[in-house]
């Protein structure tokens, strides 16, 4: 009965009210109370909920750079959306990272274009280290920053190491060593966390 009441006196505000934010104010609480709120969820204790299992799987890329300045990327392709978590460092199994530049690229397309990429420098301070630890700290390329190419420039975009990434089903991750040692064939490999639903 008080729901018949409150419509009555919606119906007849939308009317005489000549305020247009007034009326659409009343009209959208009218249309509420005359549609109401869905159907009444009954609430089972003993009912169990059960999310989707996620399957968690380890992909491993290796790319190379040689000596003499060409390189191999190496890139997985997903059969299915998945998450993807960013890696913190890429470890440099041949030759050293120095202090220069590796990618990963995510949702990479067939025509070479892609959703984002992250930046990981070598650790050691100059592009050919000579001391055992500094040869030591090449060894790793470590975790920079991610960027997206908007209209031809480079914009910083605030994924983490551990941040889960969404990648597209016939879409590939990409490593690509941009730099290195050049005395050196150099090999690097990033481990990648992929999570299924």
């Amino acid at each position: 009965m008080l729901k018949n009441v409150a419509l009555k006196f919606l119906k007849k505000a939308i009317v005489k009210t000549k305020c247009y934010n007034l009326r659409l104010f009343y009209f959208s609480v009218y249309c509420l109370l005359l549609v109401g709120c869905g159907k009444k969820v009954e609430v089972n204790d003993n009912q169990e909920v059960r999310r989707p299992r996620l399957e968690s799987a380890l992909v491993k890329l290796k790319a190379k750079l040689f000596k003499n300045g060409s390189a191999v990327d190496e890139e997985y392709l997903f059969s299915k959306d998945a998450e993807v978590r960013i890696p913190e460092v890429i470890k440099v199994t041949q030759g050293n990272a120095g202090n220069q530049l590796a990618r990963v690229y995510f949702n990479v397309n067939s025509d070479d274009s892609y959703g984002f990429f992250c930046s990981y420098i070598g650790g050691a301070s100059s592009q050919t280290p000579n001391s055992p630890d500094e040869i030591n700290e090449g060894h790793n390329y470590s975790f920079d920053n991610c960027y997206k190419n908007i209209n031809g420039s480079f914009e910083e975009i605030n994924y983490y190491p551990g941040y889960e990434s969404l990648q597209y089903e016939n879409k590939s991750v990409v490593l690509s060593i941009l730099g290195a040692d050049p005395r050196f064939d150099t090999q690097a490999q990033a481990e990648f966390e992929v999570l299924n639903h």
